[in-house]
Order: structure tokens, then sequence, then C-alpha cells
């Protein structure tokens, strides 16, 4: 708003009523101006400061320091904590700002002050707000379908019962904890199940998969950084994830993927809790416990040269293996028991297994643990078979559901029990998918897009990229 002798009175309302003290000194020292914020806090009249001098109120102790003398002599901001009237118990926080006349010579100090008990209340409010952030957004995590704990812990083997029992026992403490197992096995469950036993279990508990952030981006991510850190950086700068997790539980997932580079700093964090952000000048102290996890020899790889030795034991200070699903062949059926149940509603279907299906799913490796299993059971929930009833019924030419192909199909391998790579199963599991839903809408696309929940755009990509053409589906 530009300023006109129309709206002084407009500024003047908002000097005199701004929430702490105002004061003005000409290039004399002289006073010219207090607002009520500072006749309040000086317990003076306006009589009582307007014409005097600044280096008198110094002289006589009305003020333990003066920002107003010290900027007025230096020409620079000041910032100082002082006292009113030698009252030890009656502090404020001033900050002195020159203003120069076209000459550069200093033509006034304004001083602006705050009382420390309303500095006090403030920064606790702003820890009370930040607190209530960081709630949410645990809140947030656990509402969006990331907790699992201990829900998907199943331990009915001998090997997962004591692995359990010990990360119950161990959750107490605060020590770092390291999950060594293969892809797929619930690393994040287990990490959960510790984190939701232990006495952190109401602060803040964040997952991180270190292989999913690009090398660049990895300093900003963990350690946040200030405005103007790099082009295209939040204008206002950026807390990183330790500091959104202090006090809470950091899941560092896929730990044997870190860089060299930020094995180091993320060193220093671990010994020390100190780190300062991307292009700050601060350093910043936090409490955080960590549980990470990974599939990878860290040891093989220290001996290579690709990861940290001080690193690896500085982790290694509590090592837990997680057997993979092939070695605990008890945990297998309360497994597909516990997905059935869950697929069913998630879908509000109540599907059921027959006997020949659940003999297959007990007898196969499941090379990429409980995550292939998750995906078939879910698989069979929605489009494997027949419906009949309520009843999955597994028909003659699909009788191993984890076979590569159909029996129809003429390259299909000999053998009907012959395993596939993950990654083709789940392709060929998509399609079927596609094809089922584009069946039962009988072609029509933006029917089956919303009868799959997914995005019109979405289920054309792959459409094109199985080369499966919709009108093969429209019955005339």
């Amino acid at each position: 708003m530009k300023y006109t002798p129309k709206n002084l009175p407009l500024y003047r309302d908002i000097i005199e009523n701004y929430h702490g003290s105002i004061m003005v000194v000409n290039r004399n020292g002289v006073i010219t101006f207090v607002n009520r914020g500072c006749r309040e806090l000086t317990k003076r009249a306006e009589d009582e400061l307007v014409g005097w001098s600044a280096f008198e109120l110094l002289k006589t102790k009305v003020f333990s320091r003066s920002t107003l003398v010290e900027s007025l002599e230096s020409g620079e901001v000041t910032t100082r904590y002082l006292t009113i009237n030698e009252d030890e118990h009656r502090g404020i926080l001033a900050r002195g700002v020159p203003f120069f006349d076209e000459n550069g010579q200093v033509d006034h100090v304004v001083a602006y002050s705050q009382d420390e008990t309303f500095a006090t209340e403030y920064f606790a409010k702003l820890e009370s707000e930040k607190q209530q952030m960081r709630q949410m957004f645990h809140y947030l995590l656990k509402t969006g379908g990331k907790s699992e704990g201990k829900k998907e812990f199943i331990a009915e083997s001998p090997k997962t019962k004591e692995l359990f029992h010990f990360a119950e026992t161990i959750s107490a403490v605060s020590a770092t904890v390291i999950i060594y197992g293969e892809s797929g096995t619930g690393k994040e469950v287990l990490a959960r199940c510790i984190y939701e036993s232990s006495s952190l279990a109401d602060q803040i508990f964040i997952p991180v998969n270190c292989a999913a952030i690009p090398e660049e981006l990895m300093e900003s991510e963990f350690f946040g950084y200030e405005k103007g850190a790099f082009t295209g950086a939040n204008r206002e700068g950026k807390p990183g994830i330790f500091e959104l997790a202090d006090h809470g539980t950091l899941f560092l997932d896929e730990i044997g993927d870190l860089p060299l580079s930020m094995q180091s700093k993320l060193l220093r964090v671990l010994e020390s809790g100190e780190f300062k952000r991307l292009g700050g000048s601060t350093i910043k102290s936090v409490n955080v416990r960590i549980i990470a996890a990974t599939n990878r020899n860290l040891e093989e790889m220290v001996q290579q040269g690709t990861f940290r030795d001080d690193l690896y034991y500085r982790l290694n200070v509590i090592p837990l293996r997680i057997p993979p699903l092939r070695e605990r062949p008890e945990d297998l059926g309360p497994l597909i028991g516990l997905f059935l149940n869950k697929y069913n509603q998630k879908h509000h279907l109540n599907t059921q297994l027959t006997p020949e299906t659940r003999d297959h799913l007990l007898h196969y490796s499941w090379p990429g643990n409980v995550r292939e299993l998750k995906n078939v059971m879910e698989r069979l929930v929605i489009t494997d078979g027949a419906f009949i009833g309520s009843t999955l019924m597994v028909n003659a030419a699909q009788k191993n559901p984890l076979s590569a192909r159909p029996a129809d199909d003429p390259d299909r391998s000999a053998d009907p029990e012959e395993p596939v790579s993950y990654r083709e199963y789940m392709e060929q599991s998509e399609k079927r998918f596609l094809e089922h839903a584009l069946s039962a809408c009988e072609g029509n696309v933006t029917q089956a897009a919303e009868r799959m929940g997914a995005h019109l755009s979405s289920v054309y990509r792959k459409l094109d990229k199985y080369r499966i053409n919709p009108k093969t589906y429209k019955h005339t």
C-alpha cells in the first residue's frame, strides 16, 4: 500500500498497536518516537522518553545495553539481549536497524524489541505447532496404508518366533538396529513391529527407501536446505527427513544402496546427532532412533570398498536376519489366510480357495517371498479361474496359478510346475486382469477402467503395451 497523507492514521494505528516496542532516534541519538509497546515495556510516559537522549538513558541504566546507540555508532544492524531499569528478571530482545540519508550517513535508527516472556511463549507455541505437524504427518502415514506392523507379521515357525521375541526384547532400548533379508521378506513390517513395541511408539515413524532417492537429491532430502540453496529450491527452504524424524524413529531401507558420498554424511549424524542444512551455516541437533535394512551383504561390500567400514560397524549394533519364506514353511498357511481375508475385504468379495489351489500355493518356492505371495493372493481373489458362488475354481487349463503361461500356449514349457521370473509373472497377471475386465464390460474401455479403479489413459497405455484390441471383446 502506497503511503499518502490520507492513510497516515492507518499507519499510526498499525505502529501504535504493534505487539512489541518501537523506538526511534535521530542522528544525534535523541529519541523522536516511541509507541505504546515501548511505553508499557519501560513503564515510562511519552514525555519521559521523547526528547531524551539514548546515550543518557544508557548512562542512567534505564537500559543495560542499547541497540540504538550501537547501530548509530557502527552503522550496522545489531541484535542484543538487555534488561530494563536494572531488573534482571525483565529481559528483552532488541534489534537496532539504521537508516541512511542520500550521502550514506546514518539519519536515524529504529529499535524493535520484544519482551522475553513473549519470546519464550512464542517459541513454545512454535515447538507445539511443530509437534502437531509431526503427529499429523505420522497419522497420514499410518492411515495411508503404510502401517502394517504386527498385524501382517506371522510368527508360527521356530525361526520367526525367535526373531519376533528378540525384536520385542530389543525394542525397549534405543540402539541402532539393522535388518538383513532378501527382497520381499517383510523387513519394513519387522521394523514397524520394533517401533510399535518401543517407548517411541507415540512419536513419528518415517520409512525411507534409500534406493529410490536420486543421488543428486539425497543430501537435501536427508538434511533439508536453506532458501536459495540451489536453483529451483523452495523459497522458504525445506526441513529434511532427519528434522521431521526428531525424537522419533527413522527406517532407512536399502541402506546398502547409499553412495559413498552420503555414507560419510550419514555417519556424522549417527555419531553426533548434528548436521547442517544444504546451504546453511547453523548446526542443527536431532535425536533420532535408526532402524536400517538391506538385502545386500554389507560385510562383502566393506571388503570391496563400496561401503564404509566405520558406518557398517555403527549400524551393526543389533543385527537381525529375517529368513526367506522358503525357510519358514509353517508361516505360509497363516499368511495365505491373512491375505485372503485382507483382499476379500478390500475388494468386497467372499472368495475361498479350493484345496487344489491351496496345495499349489503351499508347495511353491516363493522366490519373491511375502511380497510375491501378497500379489498372487490379490490376483487369485480378483481374477484367476471361474467364480462359482463364493468359491474360486481353478480350471483345468490353469491348474497352477503360478505357471508361466496357460496350458494352451504352444510356447509353454512342458513342465507345468516350472516357476517363472517375478516380472514375467506380474506382467501376465496384469494382462489377464485387463482381459477379464474388458470381457466383463464387453470391450468398453471406459467402463473397464472404472471397474479396475484405474485412470483411463493408464489403461490405454497397458492395452497398447500388451497389444490387446478391445474390439475383440465386444459381443455382436
